[in-house]
């Protein structure tokens, strides 16, 4: 093999890294959000906002409540632009909570993912003390 057979060989396998690890990059993740995950708050939220890697496909973000009993509550979607989503939460009572999101990615693919919300346990019994973190508003 010649030098340039070489270059050939060593420029179509730099091609395909290049494709698959864009490819996997491209699928969106969350940051973080607010309030965050496992954070037990003295007061009711009244929304909750995900904050996202990458740009957030229009339309594509769907929220829902996932109650102590495990039954599912869709959530209303406020604002879905740029790299944020909030969405409203009915009033809600002493217990733990879940949040699952879900949407689209740029690449077409769907994502999701879960924020437990350990909400205004009063005497915090309902939580091993080691996964507390209070913040009063």
């Amino acid at each position: 093999m010649t030098w340039f057979g070489g270059l050939k060989v060593l420029a179509i396998a730099f091609l395909v890294l290049y494709c698959f690890s864009t490819s996997a990059e491209a699928h969106n993740r969350e940051k973080t959000s607010e309030p965050a995950n496992g954070e037990v708050l003295a007061v009711a939220p009244t929304q909750i906002t995900f904050y996202f890697k990458t740009v957030v496909g229009k339309d594509s973000a769907t929220a829902f409540l996932i109650e102590p009993s495990g039954a599912r509550t869709p959530l209303k979607i406020i604002k879905s632009e740029q790299f944020e989503v909030i969405a409203a939460l009915p009033p809600l009572v002493d217990a733990v909570y879940s949040v699952r999101w879900k949407l689209i990615s740029t690449d077409g693919h769907p994502v999701t993912n879960k924020v437990t919300l350990p909400l205004w346990c009063q005497l915090l019994s309902c939580l091993p003390p080691s996964s507390l973190r209070v913040r009063n508003p």
